[in-house]
């Protein structure tokens, strides 16, 4: 194989182990496809081999660190099929979700190593209940902050901003110290173990994301247009990751299902209109409410399920934001 025939290759190769990974998930996990996993592993495996073959003779230094990480993979996968095999189905289940810990964070670093080389493949998103419930408390302090804080203050909506943007210059600080030093990205990671993905060891926090989109929606001054922005995000989000994860079917490259999209946009619309109802009460008629909330949550699901390079903690609620923003000034 020639350096043009590598590339894609080895794109393929981390398509199709993105794949498989996402149906080690504990709740897509079905013991009558033991035969059909172990067979995908393998094909994985000597395809993995081929290409470090081929590689061997290449002399193309920009490849060095993705065929580091093709060898970690290699080796690991290797490792799985040579331990002895468990006796009980509950053990077996137990091997398989051992090795999927142990590989997510090595496809993560072969992502990252991949994205250096402008070859884009998905992250994995492993199913996450705690950072599921972080995501809605998120949502809900944010939320308790554009809509009360001014009043409990007795001033503007400026305070917001002012609340948003110490909260994005805390956040970009902690990058900072990441991206400076692997000590402390590896501190940070292990103490937000519990609500991190594997790819934000590699990439910019989602928090981070997160707290610069609410200030960037702050600066528009329109607590309405925020509010439904950060309900889109934190509720209709996680309630999309849940069902595409353990019901999706229907699935998209990036790893994205259709049902998981369709059950984005249903919460964040529903999500929405609770906000509306709940903080901004006549404002609109409820034909235009619904308009409103169901127009912005259809703009996130779009931003979610196309943001490859952009994380979707930006991107959702800045197309919520730009959607209700928009559909409020034609309203109006």
């Amino acid at each position: 194989m020639t350096t043009m025939t590598l590339t894609p290759e080895s794109r393929q190769i981390a398509l199709d182990l993105h794949a498989l990974l996402n149906d080690l998930e504990p709740a897509r996990w079905k013991d009558e496809k033991l035969d059909e996993l172990r067979a995908r592993l393998q094909d994985i495996q000597l395809r993995m081999e081929s290409l470090l073959d081929a590689w061997a003779e290449d002399a193309d230094l920009k490849f060095a660190a993705m065929r580091t990480r093709y060898n970690e993979l290699c080796d690991m996968i290797g490792d799985h099929h040579s331990s002895p095999e468990p006796g009980t189905l509950h053990e077996l289940r137990d091997a398989w979700m051992s090795f999927r810990a142990r590989a997510e964070p090595a496809y993560e670093a072969l992502a990252a190593s991949m994205k250096a080389n402008d070859l884009v493949v998905p992250s994995l998103r492993p199913s996450n209940y705690t950072r599921n419930i972080f995501h809605v408390l998120a949502a809900g302090i944010s939320l308790a902050v554009v809509e009360l804080l001014p009043a409990l203050l007795g001033a503007g909506f400026w305070v917001v901003a002012v609340a948003a943007g110490v909260f994005a210059i805390s956040g970009w600080t902690m990058e900072l110290a990441r991206h400076l030093s692997p000590r402390a990205n590896a501190l940070m990671m292990s103490a937000f173990k519990h609500v991190s993905h594997p790819h934000e060891a590699h990439h910019i926090n989602s928090s981070t994301w997160y707290v610069t989109a609410l200030f960037l929606l702050s600066l528009t001054g329109q607590p309405l247009v925020c509010a439904v922005a950060l309900g889109v995000l934190g509720f209709a989000d996680p309630a999309a990751a849940i069902v595409g994860k353990r019901w999706g079917r229907i699935r998209f490259e990036n790893g994205r299902s259709l049902e998981g999209t369709t059950t984005f946009v249903v919460v964040g619309g529903l999500t929405a209109l609770g906000v509306m109802v709940a903080f901004h009460p006549g404002e609109l008629s409820f034909a235009r409410l619904l308009l409103l909330c169901f127009g912005a949550a259809l703009a996130g699901g779009v931003a979610e399920l196309y943001s490859r390079r952009i994380d979707d903690n930006l991107s959702i609620p800045l197309a919520a934001g730009a959607a209700a923003l928009a559909m409020l000034a034609w309203m109006l």
